[in-house]
C-alpha cells in the first residue's frame, strides 16, 4: 500500500543562466505588455476595438483573476525548478502590475486603493504558490490534492453556479478552465478523473454552502 509520503517532483533537465535569464526576461515582457494591453482596452470606448472585443467581452475578462491565474499556472509547471517558478510568477505580476499602474497614471486615472492592496497582496503570495504549484506534476498524492485545490479554484472562478445550475460566465472563462486541465494534465487517465471530479465537485459544494448557510 503507497504512503501518503510527499514525493518531490524530479527535476529533468537544467538549462543555463543565460537562457534562464533570456525565459525571465521574456515573462517580464509579457507582464508589461499584458498589463498595459487590459487596462488598455478598459480606458477606450470598446466599438473602437473589432467586434469580437465587445463579443466575448475581453476587457471584463481581463479584469478577472482567472486569465491572470492560469498564465502563472502555465508559468509554474514549465519552469525547471520550484524556485525558478517562484521568482519568474513574482517577476510576471510584479511586471503586470508596473504596466497596468503605467497605463493608468498615463491617461490620468485614479487606481482605487483596494484594486491596489488586492493585487500588491496576491503578488508577494505568489511565489509561494507557484512553489507548490510546480509540484502539481509530480506522481504521488500530496500533487494530486493541490491540483484538485487549484481546479477547485478555478472552476469557482471561471463558471457562476446556483443551486441547480452550472452557468458559463463566458466562453473565455470557459477556454481559461480546459486550458488549466491541460496544464495540469497527469499521465494516469484514472488520476485526471479524480482530479476534474473532486475539484469540480467541491467547488460547486462550497459556493452551495457560501450562498445558502452564511
Amino acid at each position: 500500500m503507497r504512503s501518503w509520503k510527499f514525493e518531490k517532483r524530479k527535476i529533468n533537465k537544467e538549462i543555463s543562466k543565460k537562457q534562464k535569464i533570456i525565459n525571465t526576461l521574456e515573462i517580464v515582457l509579457l507582464g508589461i505588455v499584458l498589463g498595459i494591453f487590459s487596462k488598455y482596452i478598459e480606458v477606450l470606448p470598446i466599438n473602437e476595438f473589432p467586434k469580437f472585443f465587445e463579443t466575448l467581452d475581453i476587457p471584463n475578462f481581463l479584469s478577472d483573476f482567472p486569465f491572470w491565474i492560469c498564465i502563472a499556472i502555465f508559468i509554474s509547471v514549465f519552469s525547471t525548478s520550484p524556485k525558478r517558478a517562484s521568482v519568474n510568477v513574482f517577476l510576471f505580476f510584479c511586471a503586470m502590475i508596473i504596466g497596468y499602474y503605467f497605463c493608468y497614471a498615463y491617461y490620468g486615472y485614479n487606481l482605487p486603493r483596494s484594486y491596489i492592496l488586492i493585487w500588491t497582496a496576491f503578488t508577494f503570495l505568489s511565489p509561494i504558490l507557484a512553489y507548490i504549484t510546480w509540484y502539481t506534476k509530480g506522481e504521488d498524492k500530496i500533487s494530486l490534492i493541490v491540483s484538485v485545490l487549484i481546479i477547485t479554484v478555478m472552476f469557482i472562478a471561471s463558471f457562476a453556479m446556483g443551486a441547480f445550475y452550472i452557468d458559463i460566465k463566458s466562453p473565455l472563462h470557459t477556454i481559461t478552465f480546459v486550458l488549466t486541465l491541460i496544464a495540469l494534465w497527469r499521465k494516469k487517465i484514472l488520476e485526471n478523473v479524480m482530479m476534474i471530479g473532486l475539484g469540480v465537485a467541491i467547488g460547486y459544494s462550497a459556493i452551495l454552502i457560501i450562498k445558502y448557510l452564511f
